[in-house]
């Protein structure tokens, strides 16, 4: 699956216009709570507008802009950039002027191919977060070869023993274990893992 780690935001200003284009990452997350955060973050604007994509389930609004001019572009466009689990926003205060229809349903569509244009691509798959519990003496090996092996290391706590935040493949966690026999694992979750496509790996 292709998505996203980190919002994107871009801003543009047409004929007194704002719109402010937002890319959201939803993994994990329901759509319903990432539409009331930009309420909040942007109080009082005109139209939300907005296109969310969650594997099959999808859906767009023009709220209140003429039929099709916003909701549809940005769904298209998210459709056009083979992210999944995540939701565009276009969020607009009205300058007084209006743009006739083709101006607008440009404005919406420009904004969001900007904000997806902008986003950097992640592949995620599940995968296990734990805490791991490591006497002193096997913590420089520990880390290197967790590293090495595709573990994704936190910061650790020195305290009487080191505890070291990992996630990364149930699979390799486990491999990883077995090569310590003197390393617990504590507090283990489900989570996903994030990894950069292999072709922009340097």
């Amino acid at each position: 699956m292709l998505t996203i780690k980190e919002p994107v935001v871009r801003e543009t200003k047409i004929l007194s216009s704002r719109f402010i284009g937002v890319l959201l990452p939803l993994l994990g997350t329901d759509f319903k709570l990432a539409k009331a955060e930009i309420e909040r973050l942007y109080p009082k604007a005109d139209h939300y507008c907005y296109a969310y994509k969650q594997g099959a389930k999808e859906g767009s609004s023009d709220d209140g802009e003429p039929s099709h001019s916003a909701g549809l572009p940005l769904l298209n466009v998210l459709r056009g950039s083979l992210l999944d689990e995540c939701a565009l926003f276009v969020v607009r205060y009205f300058g007084g002027t209006k743009l006739g229809l083709g101006r607008l349903t440009h404005a919406y569509s420009d904004l969001a191919k900007a904000v997806v244009a902008s986003a950097v691509p992640y592949e995620a798959k599940p995968g296990k977060k734990a805490t791991l519990n490591i006497p002193y003496p096997s913590y420089d090996l520990a880390r290197d070869r967790a590293e090495k092996m595709g573990l994704e290391a936190g910061k650790p706590s020195f305290l009487a023993s080191v505890l070291l935040p990992v996630a990364g493949d149930a699979t390799i966690l486990r491999a990883f274990l077995l090569l310590f026999p003197e390393i617990r694992a504590e507090g283990e979750e489900d989570c996903f893992v994030y990894r950069r496509p292999s072709h922009d790996q340097g």
